[in-house]
């Protein structure tokens, strides 16, 4: 016997629409074809060119959910923010790091409801443990803050990879491959390394692969492993 949805499978999609004329049927046909019963839609923002909505969808299972994301996930006018990142080194003058990343994250941190990535080469941290510990240059290796670099600097560091994740962001390849994996984005002609280079997506996206590229840095191509994400749009809970 078929099922019929109900909201024993409900979720929420939220979804940044263009304010072009049937943007938003478009994506409720999408929904219906898909087999979704629309439940709600609720305005939570609204700018000049853009509307952002909460769509309430009932479903009949956890694939079923998955496959009206994937509906949803193909119309045109859906967007999300990519922001690109080339952080200053830490003995760069006036602090130009520590302002670059507190700007950075404070743009990031004012959530607005759209999905957003940050990627590229933030030149943080220094290390990170097997058990998830993670410290900025700001201090030793033994975990102690350097005078000439201070809390500040300790804080800047860690905004965007420590303090994004709190508040619901995902490391890509740590959420995929945990901190077992030593990988060093950056090599130094001794032998060590940092990993450096990162994708962080908002909440609204779910990293489904992500690695680094070290064979073009080994051949010479940079002095960096590229790093490379695919992210896919989950619901929001209901």
């Amino acid at each position: 016997m078929e099922r019929s949805p109900s909201d024993s499978y409900s979720l929420t999609l939220r979804v940044r629409l263009s304010t072009r004329a049937g943007t938003l049927g478009e994506v409720a046909t999408a929904i219906g074809r898909a087999g979704g019963d629309i439940g709600a839609i609720d305005i939570v923002s609204a700018g000049r060119d853009h509307i952002i909505r909460d769509i309430t969808v009932n479903t009949v299972s956890s694939e079923h959910e998955d496959a009206i994301v994937k509906a949803v996930e193909a119309i045109d006018g859906i967007e999300v923010e990519i922001h690109s990142l080339h952080s200053p080194l830490s003995q760069k003058p006036d602090r130009v790091k520590v302002r670059t990343l507190e700007t950075v994250f404070g743009e990031l941190a004012d959530v607005n409801g759209v999905p957003r990535v940050i990627a590229g080469d933030f030149n943080t941290p220094r290390y990170e443990s097997r058990e998830g510990e993670v410290f900025s240059f700001a201090r030793t290796r033994a975990g102690l803050i350097r005078p000439h670099y201070g809390e500040r600097h300790d804080r800047a560091e860690l905004a965007l990879v420590q303090e994004l994740p709190r508040r619901g962001w995902r490391d890509a390849f740590r959420y995929l491959h945990g901190y077992e994996r030593r990988d060093r984005s950056w090599m130094a002609p001794p032998g060590y390394g940092w990993r450096l280079d990162h994708v962080i997506a908002s909440a609204e996206l779910e990293p489904v692969a992500c690695d680094y590229v070290h064979d073009w840095r080994e051949q010479g191509l940079s002095d960096h492993s590229p790093i490379w994400a695919e992210l896919r749009p989950v619901a929001l809970p209901s």
